[in-house]
């Protein structure tokens, strides 16, 4: 029993004094400072197509499709009031200034007033 436990104490001196060794040459090797050019490069990124489609984060049925070249968007919708509520690219109107909303407001008219509740 003596024997095995004296094996033992000097297996475990052995080990732990090689990771001690191993250790302090890591802390104490001199190494070159990090250089810019020795940054880690960005991964390449999937070349972007005409259409790009953009999930919210916030809510995975808002789906968005953009034209890159025209900066036109469009929302997937599903349209409830037709057979089979099929879904399709719906086109939304981009408003950019006083003028466009003026237009805006007067093809699509005033909004039915609400009732009031009581």
């Amino acid at each position: 029993m003596n024997r095995l436990l004296y094996a033992a104490t000097i297996l475990v001196a052995v080990v732990v004094s090689a990771v001690g060794a191993h250790a302090w040459t890591l802390f104490t090797t001199d190494r070159p400072a990090p250089t810019a050019s020795a940054a880690p490069a960005a991964p390449p990124q999937p070349p972007t197509g005409r259409y790009v489609l953009y999930m919210s984060t916030l809510n995975a049925r808002d789906v968005f499709m953009l034209d890159t070249v025209t900066g036109k968007v469009w929302q997937r919708a599903t349209f409830t009031d037709l057979v089979g509520q099929p879904t399709a690219w719906d086109y939304m109107d981009r408003i950019d200034n006083v003028e466009e909303l003026s237009a805006f407001a007067a093809a699509n008219g005033p909004a039915k007033p609400m009732r009031k509740t009581k």
